[in-house]
């Protein structure tokens, strides 16, 4: 865990390494096989900018490709800056727990969760084409007439159809990381809602608009108590 505030005595009763912040080379050090930004959306660009030389190097010298996750509010915008910045070499999950601190304290059963999966082993990935899940189908799931036809996804832009079997170590290993890192959220019991980032936040726009929006006029109204 790393953070601009110091949160090495909750990191410790967690039983979690706390390294802060300003020291990113000491946090890829860890060779994290996932690393979420979970920072403001103002600072969510730069922040990435100041990890990039260090997991570059990560990259360079273990081989190891880390996935990268965002929880931000909004999808688009870190879902451009992920695909700008990072080398191609990182998978990316981009997320949206839609709760937070006070919707989540007695548990997440029930609350939504977005998410749509960028970037596996360097293909893009179209998300309109997504299928709802990804499963490994056993061998009687086979002999029971089942097909994969759920785990094929196509490449954004060529088209192309991929398959979460195809015979690539990165691969595989990518979309594994993948699906159980997004099953850490599936087990706690949120929804899980898999939408394009695109949609989300144009759904998103119209509906924290008018929250905001209200919020604000009766902000302005200085309304009293009634008797």
């Amino acid at each position: 865990a790393a953070s601009r505030s110091d949160y090495s005595e909750v990191a410790n009763e967690m039983g979690v390494k706390y390294v802060p912040l300003s020291d990113p080379a000491a946090f890829l050090a860890e060779e994290p096989d996932v690393i979420v930004f979970a920072v403001s959306i103002l600072s969510f660009e730069q922040t990435v900018q100041d990890f990039v030389p260090f997991i570059k190097q990560q990259i360079d010298e273990t081989k190891r490709r880390p996935l990268i996750v965002d929880v931000l509010s909004v999808m688009e915008h870190p879902k451009n800056v992920l695909l700008d910045i990072l080398p191609k070499e990182c998978d990316i999950l981009c997320t949206h727990p839609m709760f937070g601190p006070d919707s989540g304290k007695n548990g997440w059963s029930g609350l939504t969760f977005v998410y749509e999966r960028t970037r596996v082993d360097g293909v893009i990935l179209d998300p309109d084409r997504e299928p709802r899940t990804f499963h490994q189908l056993s061998d009687s799931d086979h002999r029971a007439g089942w097909t994969d036809g759920d785990d094929l996804f196509f490449e954004l832009g060529s088209g192309a159809v991929h398959n979460v079997h195809e015979h690539s170590e990165e691969h595989v290993e990518g979309m594994d990381r993948m699906e159980r890192y997004l099953s850490i959220w599936e087990e706690e019991g949120c929804r899980m809602v898999p939408m394009s980032c695109a949609n989300h936040d144009a759904y998103a726009a119209s509906s924290q608009f008018i929250t905001h929006l209200v919020g604000r006029i009766l902000g302005m109204l200085d309304l009293r108590p009634t008797p």
